[in-house]
Order: structure tokens, then sequence, then C-alpha cells
């Protein structure tokens, strides 16, 4: 059993592992229409580039895109 916990509510949920329950975090907002909470925008941020794939486009400090250009190259 999985909680997700976002500011206005929660959502129980199955998910046998951790990457699970991190797809599931992300889909809430998406299915709910919701905003990510501003302190956690730009972890979120990052693991929608590079769990799902899908470009973040939210603003990014400056140490975001630091962090990315990084990682992008580590990874390749």
């Amino acid at each position: 059993m999985s909680v997700i916990a976002t500011d206005t509510c929660r959502i129980f949920c199955q998910a046998d592992t951790v990457p699970d329950a991190v797809m599931m975090l992300l889909a809430s907002y998406y299915v709910f229409d919701l905003d990510y909470p501003r302190k956690y925008t730009q972890c979120l941020g990052f693991l929608q580039q590079v769990v799902i794939g899908d470009a973040y486009t939210g603003i990014k400090s400056t140490k975001f895109k630091h962090f990315m250009k990084k990682f992008k190259s580590d990874s390749e």
C-alpha cells in the first residue's frame, strides 16, 4: 500500500515498488490537474523529465538547469 499525499488530499494506491509509487505520484498531478507544490517543483520536475521523459516546462532555477545539464552529460 502506498499513500500519495498532496497539499489538498491523500490517495491510497497499490504500488509494489518505489518506481511504481513515483509513477503514481506524478500521474496523480496529471489526472487531478494539480500544480506541483512550490517547494517541490524542481524535484518533481526532474522526476517528470527523467522518469516519464516529459519535458518540465515550469520555472527552472539556475541550479536546476546546471544539474540537468550535468545529469544529461553524465548519463550519455
